[in-house]
């Protein structure tokens, strides 16, 4: 009969786990890297949509990815009327967790483990809950993978948001300067 009451440590579970090879955790390495780069891309592109508003309070280019998507969430107004105000609403809805996922990316130390026969990535946050809670955000490479493209696609379709309109091909051209 199993003791249902013993507490396993950190530890415990430590030493039950193996060491997963170089080779993953480069990939590793790489795919958190490009994620955090398509976050950025996504962060400059929101600046971008903020400052092409009119009458909208400067936001500082150094404040928190959150506080920018506020700004952009209230400069769009409670229920956006153009269809590209609502696309950007759209965007910034899927935006939210990703933005969760890339704080906890940047904040975290990886580590690597295989676990049920799958090769895994445990982040560990540095800002920690309790002394004695060791909490882990657990991921596979393919998830990881997964989250680059989730976050590389839409990086892309803000920056389309916040290209300036093109004229169509069928407007005549402006005219010359006399």
């Amino acid at each position: 009969m199993t003791d249902l009451s013993k507490r396993i440590s950190a530890t415990d579970i430590a030493c039950e786990l193996h060491i997963v090879g170089q080779s993953a955790a480069d990939v590793a390495h790489v795919y958190r890297s490009k994620f955090v780069e398509k976050c950025a891309a996504a962060e400059r592109h929101i600046l971008s949509l903020l400052r092409a508003r009119p009458g909208i309070p400067a936001i500082q280019p150094k404040a928190p990815l959150s506080q920018k998507i506020d700004a952009l969430r209230k400069a769009l107004g409670g229920q956006p009327t153009s269809r590209k105000d609502r696309r950007i609403g759209l965007l910034l809805d899927e935006l939210a967790p990703l933005s969760f996922l890339r704080s906890e990316l940047v904040h975290s130390t990886m580590s690597f483990a295989r676990v049920d026969g799958g090769d895994v990535i445990l982040f560990r946050n540095a800002a920690e809950t309790h002394p004695l809670v060791k909490q882990r955000m657990v991921m596979s490479t393919d998830e990881l993978k997964r989250a680059y493209e989730a976050m590389s696609n839409l990086a892309n379709r803000l920056g389309q948001q916040a290209e300036p309109a093109r004229p169509s091909p069928s407007s005549p051209p402006p005219p010359k300067p006399a």
